[in-house]
């Protein structure tokens, strides 16, 4: 098989790492990598959400002070 040298393993995980020494270490910063994009994600759901609640029950001084900032 070829190598090539710009290929991007699926979520960065490179299988090699399966048997290396520090795979602890390094599926560990995955991990972390992960848990902060899925908490950034699910934040910004829940402003959407506080938005749109907003919005809906005609609440502009929710949406300035609570949304907006």
């Amino acid at each position: 098989m070829p190598r090539i040298s710009d290929c991007v393993y699926p979520f960065g995980l490179d299988p090699i790492w399966g048997i290396a020494g520090n795979s602890l270490a390094f599926t560990n910063s995955l991990k972390m990598k992960l848990a902060v994009i899925i908490g950034i994600v699910h934040m910004s759901l829940g402003l959407l959400a506080k938005a749109l609640n907003a919005i809906f029950f005609s609440s502009p001084i929710d949406f300035f002070l609570e949304f907006t900032p």
